[in-house]
C-alpha cells in the first residue's frame, strides 16, 4: 500500500469537501447535514483565515446538541418531533448565512 504524502492528503480533503458542497448547493445534501460534514472536512483542508472556512464553522458551532448525520437514528422520535422548529429555522439561518461560503468551497475545490 502506498503512502499518501500531505499534499495529497490535503487535495484528497480538499476534493470531498469541494464535493460535499456541491452536493449541499444542488439541494442532495441536507443543509445542516452538511454543515455538520463540512466543518471538520474544512478544518482538516489547510485554509489559514479562510472565509468560507469560518463561515461554516460558525455554522457548525450553533448545531452542537442537535440531532444531526448518523447520530440522528439514536434520538427519540418524541424528541425529534419537539426539535422540528428549531431544525427548521436553524436550516433557514444556515442556508442564509452559509450559502455563499458552501457555493465558494463547491467552486473552488468540486471536481
Amino acid at each position: 500500500m502506498e503512502k499518501m504524502t500531505h499534499a495529497g492528503y490535503i487535495a484528497d480533503v480538499r476534493r470531498r469537501a469541494g464535493q460535499l458542497a456541491a452536493a449541499m448547493v444542488s439541494g442532495e445534501t441536507d443543509i445542516l447535514d452538511g454543515c455538520w460534514a463540512l466543518g471538520p472536512l474544512l478544518g482538516q483542508a489547510d485554509l489559514e483565515a479562510d472565509p468560507d472556512s469560518e463561515a461554516i464553522g460558525l455554522i457548525c458551532s450553533e448545531l452542537d446538541g442537535l440531532p444531526l448525520g448518523s447520530a440522528r437514528v439514536n434520538w427519540a422520535p418524541e424528541a425529534l418531533s419537539r426539535l422540528a422548529p428549531q431544525l427548521d429555522s436553524a436550516a433557514v439561518w444556515a442556508r442564509r448565512t452559509a450559502m455563499p461560503a458552501i457555493q465558494s468551497v463547491a467552486r473552488r475545490f468540486g471536481a
